[in-house]
């Protein structure tokens, strides 16, 4: 049970960085150059090509990273000011602290 929180605030950091990391990515379905001459042009009558599916908004991105933060942030402050707990345990609390306030002055 002692370990409950540590393991909450690892999935949690990995869910923060993971949606850094698809942000930062560029959507694969976007044009980066201008149409070659060479393309093949569709006939008239051709069914249009499927739309792309919408990009994912920032401000879901924004929200998740919000609340990952919070989350790990309470977790690692519940068990530093928590007398329950020893100096070896506290440990991982400080760097989850550090970690996510490094996050956020990185940005």
């Amino acid at each position: 049970m002692k370990k409950l929180p540590l393991v909450f605030a690892f999935v949690a950091l990995i869910a923060l960085l993971g949606s850094q990391y698809f942000r930062v990515r560029a959507p694969l379905t976007t044009r980066t150059h201008p149409p070659i001459e060479h393309e093949a042009k569709p006939k008239p009558g051709a069914e249009a090509p499927a739309p792309a599916p919408p990009a994912e908004s920032s401000s879901v991105i924004d929200t998740m990273q919000v609340a990952i933060s919070v989350v790990v942030l309470g977790a690692g402050l519940f068990v530093v000011l928590s007398k329950k707990y020893e100096a070896a345990e506290k440990n991982w609390a400080f760097g989850a602290i550090g970690t996510v306030v490094g996050f956020w002055l990185k940005l």
